[in-house]
């Protein structure tokens, strides 16, 4: 299951191939810090960037995290 862009329960960080398409999306200014709490936000949230649930986004300099509306219908289950 390498291939997938899943985030693991088992997994530590973002692997270069979700790394790559973090920065596809729109991630490229993204320091390490912010990348590895935009992490811990996917994965104890549950929510997939990759599935447009979560988004980390750049306003003023400063990275925020924000949740979609997809994202949040999920939460409410």
């Amino acid at each position: 299951m390498s291939s997938s862009l899943a985030v693991l329960d088992d997994q530590n960080g973002w692997n270069e191939k979700q790394l790559a398409v973090l920065k596809q999306i729109g991630v490229q200014g993204a320091t390490q810090g912010d990348l590895d709490i935009f992490f811990n936000y996917c994965q104890r949230t549950g929510l997939d960037p990759f599935a447009r649930q979560i988004y980390m986004i750049n306003r003023g300099g400063k990275w925020g995290i924000q949740a979609s509306i997809d994202g949040l219908r999920i939460v409410a289950q």
